[in-house]
């Protein structure tokens, strides 16, 4: 069995305000809300938010955003939106404590840092 398939065996059905929560521990984070839907911010700076109310997208930098995709199949994925951006959806209803805080941890982190935001995607061959 893989790695990420065992992590993310252990199913929780993680809620948004319990997500919200883990980050709110971390110094410098505020929430706040837009009319797009709620966020959690470093320091004024994006770490995720619930797009249109209902999809989580958390921001990471582009080593992990590769290697949450692949170790987190289903739980942690992305839609062509997001193509060149460093940011990837997490299924709360798959998401368990361990990864959540690997999560927050990962996007906390990313808000100190400049980031290119913008890379051109992996040709296939």
């Amino acid at each position: 069995m893989a790695r990420g398939s065992e992590k993310a065996s252990e199913v929780s059905d993680m809620t948004y305000d319990e997500f919200v929560n883990i980050a709110l521990e971390l110094p410098e984070t505020t929430e706040s809300v837009s009319k797009q839907g709620p966020s959690v911010n470093r320091d004024g700076k994006s770490m995720f938010w619930l797009k249109k109310w209902e999809l989580l997208c958390v921001k990471v930098d582009w080593e992990n955003h590769d290697r949450l995709l692949e170790e987190y199949p289903g739980v942690i994925y992305k839609t062509p939106h997001f193509g060149s951006y460093p940011a990837v959806h997490a299924n709360l209803e798959l998401l368990n404590k361990v990864l959540a805080k690997e999560l927050v941890r990962i996007c906390w982190q990313d808000a100190s840092n400049k980031v290119k935001f913008r890379r051109k995607p992996k040709l296939e061959n």
